[in-house]
């Protein structure tokens, strides 16, 4: 079949075709492409991930395929606003290599500049996070942006 790359070793192979799919076969392998697993949720409470914001995972980072994404958007009056939607991935290597290390995660058209200590099982906000100084002077503004969820890709 034109388009079509298959890798054999006994009875396991990987067919991928060019019509986007990607067929797996293996005794006891479970793939499920495309599917995203939701490590994560504020619920429709959003957090500035302050330092008292420490959050368990639903599932290891290192179980995921490639790592996690965080998902941002704009929060304004005491409420979490479906707008200026911003995510920043973070391969799963990064925090199997630097456990529990910070990551920034930064929008500076926006004035997003958040700092979050990422572990394999848990994530947990700084205290600047919540702060609107200018930064090395350039605005911000994290009192308008709150963590909604993580996901695992």
């Amino acid at each position: 079949m034109y388009g079509t790359n298959t890798f054999m070793s006994g009875d396991e192979y990987v067919r991928i075709e060019s019509n986007n799919k990607i067929h797996c076969q293996a005794p006891g392998l479970d793939v499920k492409l495309g599917k995203n697993t939701i490590l994560w949720d504020a619920n429709t409470v959003g957090y500035w991930m302050i330092a008292s914001h420490k959050f368990t995972l639903n599932a290891p980072i290192s179980k995921q395929l490639n790592g996690a994404v965080f998902v941002w958007s704009h929060y304004s009056n005491g409420a979490c606003d479906n707008w200026w939607w911003t995510s920043f991935f973070v391969p799963k290597q990064h925090v199997a290599w630097r456990p529990g290390d910070g990551m920034l995660m930064s929008n500076p058209y926006y004035g997003l500049n958040k700092y979050i200590y990422i572990g394999d099982t848990f994530i947990q906000g700084a205290d600047v996070n919540k702060s609107n100084a200018a930064q090395n002077g350039i605005a911000v503004n994290n009192q308008g942006f709150v963590l909604r969820y993580v996901l695992g890709v």
